[in-house]
Protein backbone atom coordinates (compact mmCIF):
# COMPACT_ATOMS: atom_id res chain seq x y z
CA UNK A 1 0.00 0.00 0.00
CA UNK A 2 1.72 3.29 -0.90
CA UNK A 3 1.48 5.45 2.10
CA UNK A 4 0.34 9.24 0.92
CA UNK A 5 -3.19 9.87 1.44
CA UNK A 6 -4.61 11.02 -1.60
CA UNK A 7 -6.96 13.51 0.10
CA UNK A 8 -9.93 11.32 -1.37
CA UNK A 9 -12.14 12.31 1.77
CA UNK A 10 -14.72 10.92 0.56
CA UNK A 11 -15.82 13.63 3.85
CA UNK A 12 -15.92 16.09 1.33
CA UNK A 13 -17.16 14.60 -1.76
CA UNK A 14 -20.52 13.43 -0.30
CA UNK A 15 -20.92 16.31 1.75
CA UNK A 16 -23.08 18.62 -0.63
CA UNK A 17 -25.02 15.10 -1.97
CA UNK A 18 -25.46 13.51 1.10
CA UNK A 19 -29.14 13.48 1.10
CA UNK A 20 -31.64 12.44 -1.36
CA UNK A 21 -35.70 12.90 -0.41
CA UNK A 22 -38.92 10.19 -1.76
CA UNK A 23 -41.39 10.54 -1.24
CA UNK A 24 -43.27 6.96 -1.69
CA UNK A 25 -46.70 7.36 -0.49
CA UNK A 26 -49.75 9.68 -1.03
CA UNK A 27 -49.45 10.71 2.37
CA UNK A 28 -45.56 11.94 1.31
CA UNK A 29 -44.10 9.54 3.84
CA UNK A 30 -40.38 10.48 3.82
CA UNK A 31 -37.46 8.32 3.05
CA UNK A 32 -33.59 9.20 3.10
CA UNK A 33 -30.65 8.02 1.31
CA UNK A 34 -27.10 8.76 2.82
CA UNK A 35 -24.06 8.22 1.33
CA UNK A 36 -21.71 8.40 4.13
CA UNK A 37 -18.06 9.46 4.18
CA UNK A 38 -14.75 7.48 3.42
CA UNK A 39 -11.38 7.65 2.09
CA UNK A 40 -8.48 5.99 1.00
CA UNK A 41 -4.81 6.25 0.04
CA UNK A 42 -3.78 5.78 -3.74
CA UNK A 43 -3.49 2.20 -5.02
CA UNK A 44 -5.60 1.23 -2.07
CA UNK A 45 -8.62 -1.77 -2.12
CA UNK A 46 -11.43 -2.79 -0.04
CA UNK A 47 -11.85 0.93 0.85
CA UNK A 48 -15.48 1.50 2.43
CA UNK A 49 -18.85 3.33 1.56
CA UNK A 50 -22.02 2.78 3.60
CA UNK A 51 -24.80 3.73 2.11
CA UNK A 52 -28.02 4.44 4.63
CA UNK A 53 -31.50 4.37 4.27
CA UNK A 54 -34.14 5.87 7.18
CA UNK A 55 -37.46 5.00 6.29
CA UNK A 56 -39.79 5.53 9.20
CA UNK A 57 -43.19 4.88 7.87
CA UNK A 58 -42.77 2.66 5.00
CA UNK A 59 -40.41 -0.15 4.34
CA UNK A 60 -38.64 -1.03 0.93
CA UNK A 61 -38.28 -3.50 -1.30
CA UNK A 62 -35.46 -2.45 -3.60
CA UNK A 63 -33.06 0.62 -3.56
CA UNK A 64 -31.49 0.99 -7.17
CA UNK A 65 -28.70 4.05 -8.19
CA UNK A 66 -25.69 5.00 -9.48
CA UNK A 67 -23.14 6.44 -7.64
CA UNK A 68 -20.78 8.61 -10.05
CA UNK A 69 -17.16 10.48 -9.13
CA UNK A 70 -15.27 13.04 -10.99
CA UNK A 71 -12.71 11.70 -13.21
CA UNK A 72 -13.07 8.02 -12.44
CA UNK A 73 -11.01 7.58 -9.80
CA UNK A 74 -12.65 5.56 -7.58
CA UNK A 75 -13.53 2.14 -9.09
CA UNK A 76 -16.57 -0.19 -7.09
CA UNK A 77 -15.40 -3.61 -6.49
CA UNK A 78 -17.84 -5.05 -4.06
CA UNK A 79 -20.99 -4.57 -2.26
CA UNK A 80 -22.16 -6.07 0.83
CA UNK A 81 -25.37 -5.86 2.88
CA UNK A 82 -25.26 -4.89 6.70
CA UNK A 83 -27.52 -6.52 9.93
CA UNK A 84 -30.29 -4.43 8.35
CA UNK A 85 -30.15 -6.09 5.07
CA UNK A 86 -28.54 -9.76 5.84
CA UNK A 87 -30.79 -11.75 3.57
CA UNK A 88 -30.66 -9.15 0.87
CA UNK A 89 -28.94 -9.39 -2.57
CA UNK A 90 -26.67 -6.70 -3.13
CA UNK A 91 -24.89 -6.44 -6.70
CA UNK A 92 -22.73 -3.69 -8.01
CA UNK A 93 -20.30 -3.65 -10.90
CA UNK A 94 -18.36 -0.39 -12.48
CA UNK A 95 -19.13 1.57 -16.48
CA UNK A 96 -18.89 4.13 -17.24
CA UNK A 97 -16.95 5.87 -14.47
CA UNK A 98 -20.06 4.98 -11.70
CA UNK A 99 -21.02 2.48 -9.69
CA UNK A 100 -24.14 0.90 -10.51
CA UNK A 101 -25.50 -0.98 -7.00
CA UNK A 102 -28.52 -2.69 -6.74
CA UNK A 103 -30.02 -4.13 -3.30
CA UNK A 104 -32.88 -6.38 -3.53
CA UNK A 105 -35.04 -9.19 -1.95
CA UNK A 106 -36.06 -12.21 -3.34
CA UNK A 107 -39.64 -13.60 -1.85
CA UNK A 108 -41.60 -11.44 0.36
CA UNK A 109 -38.97 -9.83 2.79
CA UNK A 110 -38.32 -6.43 3.25
CA UNK A 111 -36.08 -3.18 4.55
CA UNK A 112 -38.17 -2.58 7.90
CA UNK A 113 -39.06 0.44 8.95
CA UNK A 114 -36.13 2.13 11.05
CA UNK A 115 -32.73 3.70 10.35
CA UNK A 116 -29.00 2.60 9.37
CA UNK A 117 -27.11 1.35 6.88
CA UNK A 118 -28.28 -0.82 3.81
CA UNK A 119 -25.22 -1.87 2.25
CA UNK A 120 -21.37 -1.02 2.26
CA UNK A 121 -19.65 -0.46 -1.42
CA UNK A 122 -16.03 -1.36 -1.44
CA UNK A 123 -14.06 0.53 -3.73
CA UNK A 124 -9.84 0.90 -5.00
CA UNK A 125 -8.79 4.25 -5.42
CA UNK A 126 -6.50 4.37 -8.71
CA UNK A 127 -2.71 4.69 -8.57
CA UNK A 128 -2.96 7.53 -11.29
CA UNK A 129 -5.23 9.68 -8.36
CA UNK A 130 -3.99 12.79 -7.41
CA UNK A 131 -2.32 13.19 -4.25
CA UNK A 132 -3.84 15.36 -1.31
CA UNK A 133 -6.82 15.84 -3.61
CA UNK A 134 -10.97 15.07 -3.20
CA UNK A 135 -13.29 13.95 -5.72
CA UNK A 136 -16.90 14.42 -5.41
CA UNK A 137 -19.19 11.63 -6.05
CA UNK A 138 -22.83 11.90 -6.98
CA UNK A 139 -25.85 9.81 -6.25
CA UNK A 140 -27.58 9.50 -9.36
CA UNK A 141 -31.08 7.61 -10.69
CA UNK A 142 -32.01 6.74 -7.66
CA UNK A 143 -34.92 4.17 -7.45
CA UNK A 144 -36.27 3.49 -4.23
Amino acid sequence: MISRKTGMSLNSLFAALSFVFFSLAPVHAQVTLTVGNGSGFIGATENQLSVSLSNQEDQVKAVQMRICDTDDYLVCTQCETTDRTSTASCVSNETDGCCNVTLYYFGNDLIEVGTGPIFTLLYEVNSAAPPGECRDVTPLNVNI
